[in-house]
């Protein structure tokens, strides 16, 4: 049996070194050990004081969220953490790297807590749907206060250890290697001849209870009936922890915990990290390998741009970011300022991302670059002016990436002169901070071009989904597809309200159609019909669009479209009232449904798409679908393909396009099978149209 712990002495202080690299992962095993090891060095009369490090593969990412059956067996962490804090000796928490969600919990149950400066920590967990299990729910709230301890149990956020509101939570924060700083705490802790306080005395967070159930009040408020029950769970959680005794907390936070564990958002949730690992997995992967991309080069300064540029920035990848002009480079500087003000970056950090960009007006700097992405405007003519001047001069290795939603891959490529170089990228539009691209190869896009994309998207923290349209995107042709049902929902009886109502209660972001007012109606019927094989999507919704336009009603800029907006605010039309037969809010939302689940069997009999999971990450990370449920595709599958395919029957006559069941989907029907039957990777991925 492998040994997850180290044990070293330094005189009369023992090391515990937890040794699971590369993310210490609080397993069975590892857990068993600490235990054992703990025990072990209490008894030992030689040891004064304990020192617990991950040194170099950094302290504990917590529990791996795609194994959630290994928090199960041998000792959980929450009596460790009790043996900890019970510890006669002091208990030293040495923090480099990363100390997520368990790990976080575990330093928390130390009796102090050294960190390197750039430590990050988090309680990650809620991004799972699930809340603390080993006590962190009751510790940090004593340490930090509700406000605080709310903030980063229902954000999941991941903040540096230099954050002035964990201020009680690290003894000392120092920028070298602080093992020798723990040992020497640990050995003070020692000296002083008294028993170590356990962070569950303490009451830094609770000095001011007023102000702590006001901070209650206020996060009730925001929350509202929307929140999700592991949001619910927490804020009960902290709640409770000014007034019950901490292990009556524990126990509660351990139910919550295990019932969160087996919940339909755990579920949607474990279902989208499998997702994001299948995106590495393509095709292309068999034919070539992907080069490195020692420097990036960015031609434009729209939001696209700015996204991918702040992207390689923070992961410190070298840039160079072209405009035409000094004004116009000072535009781009511009707007990155205000992206990195929006996320609250701090003015040093600005420092060090600004030591790996390049800005300038002079096309020769751009030859530096490995691979070069034009985000200029979304125009055909322009894109291939753009991309055949670039071919003149970049480096005949260097690879071309052009932008674009809606525009066909070809005939930019062509352009170009080195088709073979060329592949297209789309980022979702209105995002400042990119979480997903379509990577779109045209049909000369060589496999190295492809995959020398794929690879620097993963590298800078953008999800990567393979979009096989050749032009246009995954999330175009599902949204459209969801804009014809509700269009057709419409022509049934419902009212915009209603049907975005439906669809905001199943967990999308902003209803269809107020997210259409926001876009703009003329933006949104331009690019519908500038969408390279726009006959292949669908296309109802655009009579509607086309006569509110007409009408002068053009979304919310113009204070009218679907809705009338007063002060930013949707308001229903007066002319749109319910009709008695209108329908209600379950078949408004399967007929949403059962017209995505459809164009989505589209996309993978096209081959469009490669997997359902792939469409799900496009529609939950650019589109607003709640990853709760696992996107679209995993909701039909949840939902029960035949119970959709049984509520678009009696529309099918009408609309066969959106309703008539693809064959695809009957026959995973009649074999008892959902779409996750085809989410295998390599040589266990199934088409759609294959034998089961």
């Amino acid at each position: 049996m492998a040994d997850k712990l180290k044990i070293e002495r330094v005189g009369r202080v023992a090391i515990m070194l937890l040794a699971n690299p590369p993310q210490n992962f609080l397993g069975p095993l590892m857990r068993a050990q600490i235990a054992e090891q703990l025990q072990l060095l209490e008894a030992d009369p030689d040891v004064q004081a304990i020192v617990l490090t991950g040194r170099s593969a950094g302290f504990s990412e917590g529990y791996s969220h795609l194994r959630p059956d290994l928090r199960e067996g041998a000792v959980s962490l929450a009596d460790i953490c009790l043996q900890i804090e019970d510890c006669p000796k002091p208990v030293v928490a040495c923090l480099t790297g990363a100390a997520l969600g368990a790990g976080f919990e575990l330093a928390l149950a130390a009796h102090a807590r050294v960190a390197q400066t750039g430590t990050r920590v988090g309680m990650t967990d809620i991004a799972l749907g699930v809340t603390p299990g080993a006590g962190g729910s009751q510790r940090l709230p004593r340490l930090v206060g509700a406000r605080t301890a709310l903030m980063m149990m229902l954000s999941g956020e991941v903040t540096q250890v230099s954050d002035p509101r964990l201020s009680e939570v690290f003894t000392q924060i120092i920028e070298q290697d602080p093992e020798p700083a723990s040992i020497a705490l640990a050995e003070n802790l020692a000296s002083d001849g008294t028993r170590p306080v356990r962070t569950r005395d303490r009451a830094e967070g609770f000095k001011d209870p007023a102000a702590y159930q006001d901070a209650i009040r206020t996060c009730r408020a925001a929350l509202g009936t929307s929140a999700r029950p592991a949001q619910h769970a927490v804020l009960r959680l902290v709640e409770n922890a000014l007034v019950l005794p901490f292990l009556a907390g524990q126990a509660m936070e351990e139910d919550l915990c295990r019932e969160s564990l087996g919940s339909e958002d755990a579920q949607g949730n474990l279902y989208m990290l499998s997702a994001l690992r299948r995106l590495v997995n393509l095709p292309e992967a068999t034919k070539a390998k992907p080069k490195p991309v020692q420097c990036l080069g960015v031609v434009g300064s729209g939001p696209a741009a700015v996204a991918l540029v702040l992207a390689a920035l923070e992961h410190g990848v070298p840039t160079v970011w072209f405009e035409r002009d000094e004004a116009s480079v000072q535009g781009a500087k511009e707007r990155l300022e205000q992206a990195l003000e929006a996320q609250k970056t701090p003015p040093e950090r600005w420092y060090e991302l600004n030591q790996h960009l390049t800005t300038t007006h002079d096309a020769g700097e751009l030859t530096k670059a490995d691979l070069l992405i034009e985000a200029v405007a979304d125009n055909a003519s322009t894109k291939q002016q753009v991309i055949a001047w670039l071919a003149g001069f970049m480096p005949e290795s260097a690879i071309l990436v052009t932008h674009s939603a809606t525009l066909p891959v070809d005939p930019t490529a062509r352009a170009s002169g080195r088709a073979g170089q060329v592949v297209g990228l789309s980022v979702a539009l209105g995002v400042k901070r990119a979480r997903l691209v379509e990577l779109i190869p045209g049909p000369d896009s060589a496999a190295v071009a492809t995959l020398t994309l794929h690879r620097l998207m993963l590298k800078i923290g953008i999800s990567p989904v393979r979009c096989g349209s050749q032009g246009g995107t995954i999330g175009l042709r599902m949204m459209a597809a969801l804009r014809d049902a509700a269009d057709y929902a419409l022509d049934l009886g419902a009212t915009p309200a209603q049907v975005d109502q439906a669809l905001v209660q199943f967990g999308k972001a902003t209803g269809v159609f107020a997210e259409m007012d926001i876009a703009g109606l003329l933006a949104e019927l331009d690019r519908a019909l500038q969408t390279h094989h726009a006959e292949r999507a669908a296309h109802r919704h655009l009579t509607r669009l086309q006569s509110l336009v007409t009408q002068g009603r053009l979304g919310r800029t113009s204070g009218k479209g679907f809705y009338d907006w007063e002060q930013g605010a949707p308001k229903p039309r007066p002319e749109d009232a319910p009709r008695p037969d209108a329908p209600d809010a379950q078949t408004i939302t399967q007929l949403c449904l059962g017209a995505m689940m459809n164009e989505g069997a589209r996309l993978l009999r096209e081959g469009v798409a490669l997997r359902p999971s792939d469409i799900d990450m496009v529609m939950v990370r650019s589109h607003g679908f709640p990853a709760w449920r696992g996107g679209v595709m995993n909701a039909s599958d949840q939902v029960g393909l035949f119970t959709l395919q049984r509520a678009m029957r009696p529309h099918a006559e009408a609309e066969p396009r959106l309703f008539s069941p693809d064959p695809g989907i009957e026959a995973l029907v009649r074999n008892g099978e959902g779409f996750s039957a085809l989410n295998g990777v390599g040589a266990k991925r199934r088409r759609i149209d294959d034998p089961a």
